[in-house]
């Protein structure tokens, strides 16, 4: 997954997340986290049941690079670390904490903040 900005900036704390569902229950997030002294970005996942639990999962090969020269960040998710589902939903936001101010939350798909997962991707045969 990927995200474009238009002037990407190490001002402000900002959290990249990158949204997976994978069956009509199940679902993974995958939050990245840039601050002051860290603006490289550290990642987590957490794999859960849709509103029943969730948890902290550690996955070889999940990685992720902000690249602020092409104002771009970029997150890989092996579908290994999701159980190898058929399909999946994926959705991105971007959340920026200015210094005593509101959360402000952008996503790539819509105008609105809260934007649309795609349809369904479906894994490649053979």
């Amino acid at each position: 997954m990927k995200m474009t900005f238009s002037d990407l900036r190490r001002d402000e704390p900002q959290q990249y997340g990158a949204y997976i569902v994978f069956s009509r229950l199940r679902f993974a997030a995958v939050y990245v986290n840039a601050r002051p002294g860290r603006w490289q970005g550290r990642h987590l996942m957490i794999v859960g049941r849709i509103l029943v639990d969730e948890s902290r999962v550690k996955c070889r090969g999940l990685k992720h690079t902000i690249d602020y020269a092409t104002d771009q960040v970029s997150i890989s998710v092996p579908r290994r670390c999701i159980g190898r589902p058929d399909w999946v939903k994926v959705g991105m936001s971007n959340f920026m904490f200015p210094a005593g101010g509101t959360e402000i939350t952008d996503n790539p798909h819509s105008a609105r903040g809260d934007g649309p997962m795609t349809q369904r991707l479906y894994r490649p045969v053979g």
